[in-house]
Order: structure tokens, then C-alpha cells, then sequence
């Protein structure tokens, strides 16, 4: 008995592990040769949300770099000394003027909004379903209260006659009238 109850088991636990795999391939081979479906589908799921963009604000930066200058040779204006003479040329100015614009982009994620909207829903329905009991376990408690009230009330007009009884008892019982 005890085989035929892991065997049983072993079975049920097979039979699900590959049921779910080809229910899978099932739906994703469904999925696959009906395009239009499954574009609706995610059409309906998941809407296209447009997506907004911030401009930036301009940055301007300026740098200027310096290089030096060449040295150049210059003709010598004194033949009969033999020398060369070098100039040395200013350095160079070079301005570097940029600009620089980031906008920021907002991208929506519809899937995380779709599921922020199902536990909206979710969450909404178990509001409702609370606030339903909540007014039933009002109405109990007020049926509870007005059963409580008319207890009291009959257990007054009980103690009542009871106290008229013994007094009506006591009396004639040792002839006080």
C-alpha cells in the first residue's frame, strides 16, 4: 500500500512538472501563429503611454589654451658674423567654445503600471468587501444591543412581579393588613 502511495505521488508530481511545460509550448505556439491576437492582447494589457521630454538647460563653456610659439630663423643682417638668429613667435591663442544640452527624458514602464492598477483593483475590492462586512457586523451589533435592552427591560418587569408577589406574600402570610 505504502508503494502504491509513493508511486501515486511520484506520478501526480511528474505529471505536473511536464504539464506545465507543454502548456507553455501550447500557448506560446498558439501565440506565435495567431500575431494579431496576441498583439491585441498586449495592446489591451499593456497601452502605449507617451513618453514626455524635460529640456535642459544650455551650458556654455569656454576655455582658451595656449601653445607655444615657433622658433624661426630669421636672415642674418650681419653677413661677416656667421651666426644665425632665431626669433621666438607669441604663443598660440586657441578658444575652445562649447555648448552642452541634456534633456531628460520620462519613460513610462506600462507593465509596472498595469500591475499597479491590478492591485489598485485588487485592493479596491477587498475595500468593498470589508466595508459590506463592516456594516453587517453593524447591524449585528445593533440587533445585539436591542436585544440586550429588551432583556433588561423584561428582567426588570420580572424582578417586579416577583417583588410584588413576596411582599403580596409576606403580608399574607403574617396578616400585616
Amino acid at each position: 500500500m505504502r508503494h502504491l502511495f509513493h508511486g501515486i505521488t511520484a506520478l501526480l508530481i511528474l505529471a505536473g512538472l511536464f504539464s506545465c511545460n507543454i502548456s507553455h509550448k501550447i500557448a506560446s505556439g498558439y501565440l506565435g501563429k495567431h500575431r494579431d491576437t496576441a498583439a491585441a492582447w498586449s495592446a489591451r494589457d499593456f497601452p502605449c503611454i507617451s513618453d514626455s521630454i524635460r529640456p535642459g538647460i544650455p551650458i556654455h563653456v569656454r576655455d582658451t589654451q595656449y601653445l607655444p610659439g615657433d622658433s624661426i630663423s630669421c636672415p642674418d643682417h650681419f653677413p661677416d658674423s656667421g651666426k644665425m638668429i632665431f626669433v621666438q613667435c607669441p604663443p598660440q591663442r586657441i578658444i575652445h567654445d562649447s555648448v552642452t544640452i541634456r534633456d531628460t527624458a520620462f519613460v513610462l514602464d506600462s507593465a509596472a503600471l498595469t500591475i499597479l492598477y491590478d492591485q489598485v483593483k485588487t485592493l479596491t475590492a477587498a475595500n468593498a468587501k470589508l466595508t459590506a462586512q463592516n456594516a453587517d457586523l453593524k447591524d449585528q451589533l445593533t440587533a445585539t444591543k436591542n436585544q440586550s435592552k429588551n432583556r433588561l427591560i423584561w428582567i426588570i418587569a420580572l424582578a417586579g412581579i416577583m417583588t410584588a408577589g413576596a411582599a403580596g406574600w409576606v403580608i399574607a402570610k403574617f396578616n400585616l393588613l
